[in-house]
């Protein structure tokens, strides 16, 4: 299974509690008056990347208090973000969604 990622950033504080690995996944149908990432809005083929390969970036940042999903819209990649979450989350890690 595959993610469409608009980017990441493997260490950031400001994307929730601690330092957290961050994605941004492509594609939004919700077009949110001042949105701060109207560029993941289009459903294009952006960077796709396994859950696996993803969720291997994520485990091997050191220090990080977990990843933070945000988009684009993640819901709109559920299926595939619900594996990468089951992964983060058995490693001991936290996952949080905007």
């Amino acid at each position: 299974m595959r993610v469409n990622l608009a980017r990441t950033l493997p260490r950031s504080a400001a994307n929730g509690p601690g330092e957290r690995f961050v994605v941004w996944t492509q594609g939004c149908p919700l077009a949110c008056p001042g949105c701060w990432n109207p560029d993941t809005w289009a459903f294009e083929r952006r960077n796709l990347q396994s859950v696996e390969d993803l969720a291997d970036s994520i485990l091997a940042t050191e220090g990080i208090e977990g990843g933070t999903l945000t988009g684009g819209e993640p819901f709109a990649q559920a299926k595939a973000l619900t594996e990468l979450a089951k992964i983060v989350r058995t490693a001991g890690l936290s996952v949080f969604v905007f």
